[in-house]
């Protein structure tokens, strides 16, 4: 196996719980990527994931400004805004 890690990282019980008490701290993606040494993509599949099995989470900034957003374009949309 060339230019990977010599074994598969494993999301164990406490690297999770680590995860989700660094993510609900609001660490960003990508500086959680660095901190386990995974891709930012990783993070991100891992916390929905998460997030699918119940897991409380906080929802990350792009997320909450998509949401935003959607919903401002919905409103403009059904002329509901005043």
């Amino acid at each position: 196996m060339s230019g990977g890690r010599p074994f598969p990282f494993i999301w164990t019980p406490d690297r999770t719980a680590r995860l989700v008490k660094a993510w609900n701290a609001g660490l960003p993606a990508s500086a959680l990527g660095e901190r386990f040494g995974v891709s930012k993509a990783s993070i991100v599949n891992k916390i929905g994931a998460l997030r699918d099995a119940g897991v409380t989470l906080r929802i990350g900034e792009n997320a909450r400004s998509a949401i935003q957003e959607r919903a401002t374009r919905t409103v403009a949309r059904l002329g509901l805004s005043d």
